[in-house]
């Protein structure tokens, strides 16, 4: 027999439930660093490398090809951790230093992805100035050092040397427009202008706004980036203490991050019509990651080795094909075993190494004196870095 829970009863459950996500919003606005996105962002770049390792070796709707996914979820945690950045300092100070805003982003950013570049440079000419692919390198190096390659350069050619800038460009041209608009306009038009670019660029991308594929304009709508906007307008949901709240409850189960990850992988493997569906549901692990302490996830990605691979996860991303590059050229040419898959293995593996070893050390002596200089130009939130 059922039993009717009574109104008091009901009423206590309500103010509980509530008064739990109040100090989940309370908890999440004073926090200035989230391990669980050093966490995310390290099986993010894992996935990355491995994909450029074997990924392109399995079908689509296959588990193991979706290792470039790594990059939206790199894109959706951007997007939320800028943003969330840009409306702290709003309300605390009644508006956004945008000069303070770019020399930050500029220290953390250009010293290794032009140091890099210019790593790229000297190989390409040492190595491979004759080949077509190192002709094409230098003839798209002006796209390279301006963050215009995912506009200019045709990156569905059979090699195609930095490809991988065209993720750094979508994420630079996010970080030159979006503050101003923070700045200029309400949090409700901010929302607005998220929700129209989604919109715009999928109609663009779905060859809807009589535009032909060769028009700068259909290239720079089709080239929006959509989780980087998902991860704004998750900001703004949780800069608001209803929607917030609305989450929480949603959201904030044990086994929720789990679940959503799974079903977020389920529709990858689907028709890209379900990806935006994807995407969201990564905003939703991202915030299950910041604000839910009980999580069966939590754990996981509070673990000091995925905190330390994911704190220098930029650098890891920035160094990872040349890496992987260094250890195809010692191991042998048909590889360590006759086993395909434990070949794949193991070159995974032997990349994510030297990858993680590059990077921290680039960080330690190279990156580190540059973030240095960043407390120059206020504090920010930590993950940011």
């Amino acid at each position: 027999m059922t039993q009717i829970m009574s109104p008091d009863l009901q009423a206590t459950l309500w103010l509980r439930e509530k008064s739990a996500s109040h100090v989940a919003f309370m908890d999440f606005k004073q926090s200035k660093h989230f391990h669980s996105l050093d966490g995310l962002r390290c099986l993010s770049i894992l996935a990355v490398i491995w994909h450029h390792v074997a990924g392109d070796q399995y079908a689509s709707n296959s588990l193991f090809f979706l290792g470039h996914h790594g990059v939206t979820l790199f894109f959706v945690i951007s997007g939320f951790l800028i943003t969330s950045l840009l409306l702290r300092e709003k309300q605390k100070n009644g508006r956004i230093s945008l000069p303070q805003f770019y020399m930050r982003r500029a220290l953390r950013i250009f010293p290794v992805y032009y140091l890099v570049l210019f790593i790229y440079c000297v190989l390409v000419f040492l190595l491979e100035k004759n080949s077509a692919a190192g002709l094409a390198f230098f003839d798209n190096l002006i796209y390279f050092a301006t963050y215009t390659s995912n506009y200019f350069v045709a990156l569905n050619g059979d090699r195609v040397i930095f490809y991988f800038a065209w993720s750094l460009a979508a994420e630079e041209q996010f970080y030159m427009v979006w503050p101003t608009i923070e700045n200029w306009l309400s949090e409700k038009g901010a929302i607005a202008v998220a929700l129209i670019a989604i919109l715009v660029s999928t109609l663009a991308t779905q060859g809807m706004l009589l535009l032909t594929s060769s028009d700068l304009l259909s290239i720079i709508l089709e080239n929006i980036a959509i989780p980087i906007c998902i991860g704004v307008l998750l900001a703004h949901a949780m800069n608001n203490e209803v929607t917030f709240v609305v989450l929480h409850r949603m959201l904030g189960a044990k086994y929720t991050p789990l679940a959503v990850l799974i079903l977020a992988l389920m529709l990858l493997t689907l028709e890209s019509s379900l990806q935006i569906f994807a995407y969201l549901l990564f905003a939703a692990l991202v915030f299950c990651s910041v604000t839910s302490r009980s999580s069966v996830t939590y754990p996981v990605l509070n673990h000091r080795w995925l905190i330390a691979v994911g704190q220098v996860s930029y650098g890891m991303y920035m160094f990872h094909m040349l890496s992987l590059n260094a250890i195809r050229k010692i191991m042998p040419s048909n590889g360590l075993s006759a086993d395909q898959e434990l070949n794949q293995l193991v070159l995974f593996l032997l990349t994510s190494l030297l990858t993680f070893i590059v990077a921290k050390l680039s960080f330690r002596y190279f990156e580190s004196y540059f973030l240095r200089k960043k407390v120059t130009y206020t504090a920010t939130l930590a993950s940011e870095r």
